[in-house]
């Protein structure tokens, strides 16, 4: 294996990355969550670059939406210690003269993570509030919601939110998961982790189920060992010291990996695939602030770690594909820095 490291940006407060497609070729997009810029990079090749805005930024993630391309949602004005309340879901509009237009779909305070989930044709948003109040950085008073709403078809037209949970402590993590060959939710917060499965239909609801007991900041899920069920990696408590491998064990989830060193604040909890290898993406922002991912030997019945790099503190990072290598992109919250990894085996 061998990996190429690469600078991208200085970027204050870097915190979201995400890969959204635009006319002509997809592109890396990094994003601060203080009031500061956001950049595109072309992919593959990195060569082409242009900003998409220099503020208001207080992002925490950006979400392509299908079939538009050039067209995303995005959170802007949630920033780490101030202006909570004004937190806001935007939709970005980039034509191909890479002219931006960015429209206010909805203010929701402390909005921090959200996605889109595609059912039977029908595009659902579901929008994670961290809290509902916080009178402080440290006080948790007031619970944080999980809302859902049918995306239309453009953002003149209003959105029509629904609360399905408003009993979520520290309502912090969120992955995109399959579960059925359906498009779900894994949201994670004091209160364990749960599946959300947008209705089929109009006469259908919502499902909920609570998959695993714990605290936990963020998620994610795959079958990372090839037995045909997906284990979930998880950090732990909030903004927690602990990232571990939960495997379904005689009808429970049982811890069977954990990251040796602990971080003091462990941010990056991501599945999916480097050299054609399910794998979980990890990272901290406190202690020796590794980027890594961890694969499964299926001859010697263990986990692999594999350190990506260290001493950058990533707040979040995801993995892009190509047939012959892979990027691992990572926004590092610490350093302020956008960095690509080029992984080839």
């Amino acid at each position: 294996m061998n990996i190429t490291k690469t600078f991208l940006a200085n970027i204050p407060d870097c915190y979201a990355v995400a890969e959204i497609p635009l006319h002509d070729k997809n592109y890396i997009l990094f994003a601060s969550e203080g009031d500061d810029v956001c950049l595109a990079y072309s992919l593959p090749d990195l060569s082409e670059t242009f900003t998409v805005w220099e503020h208001p930024g207080g992002t925490m993630g950006m979400v392509p939406i299908p079939n538009k391309p050039g067209e995303f949602l995005a959170v802007q004005k949630y920033y780490r210690l101030w202006d909570w309340e004004e937190a806001k879901l935007v939709w970005v509009r980039i034509d191909q003269n890479k002219n931006v237009t960015v429209t206010d779909l909805v203010t929701l305070p402390y909005i921090h993570r959200f996605d889109l989930l595609e059912r039977n044709g029908q595009l659902y948003l579901l929008a994670c509030t961290v809290a509902t109040y916080k009178p402080t950085l440290e006080e948790w008073p007031k619970p944080g919601v999980v809302y859902c709403a049918k995306l239309p078809d453009s953002p003149d037209i209003p959105l029509k939110l629904e609360v399905l949970r408003d009993d979520f402590y520290k309502n912090h993590g969120y992955a995109r998961v399959n579960v059925g060959g359906q498009d779900a939710g894994f949201v994670t917060c004091d209160n364990g982790g749960f599946i959300f499965m947008p209705p089929f239909d109009d006469n259908d609801k919502w499902k909920i189920e609570k998959i695993i007991d714990g605290s936990f900041s963020e998620g994610d899920m795959i079958d990372i060992d090839g037995d045909g069920e997906q284990e979930i990696a998880l950090i732990s408590p909030f903004h927690g010291n602990n990232f571990e491998i939960y495997k379904m064990i005689d009808g429970s989830y049982k811890k069977v990996y954990e990251f040796p060193e602990p971080a003091d604040f462990f941010h990056v909890a991501h599945a999916g695939y480097i050299n054609n290898k399910p794998v979980f993406l990890g990272g901290g922002r406190k202690g020796k602030e590794k980027l890594f991912y961890v694969t499964y030997d299926s001859d010697k019945k263990e986990f692999i770690t594999n350190v990506i790099d260290s001493g950058q503190g990533p707040s979040n990072a995801c993995i892009v594909n190509y047939p012959d290598y892979d990027y691992v992109f990572a926004a590092n919250r610490n350093t302020g820095q956008a960095y690509a990894y080029k992984i080839t085996p």
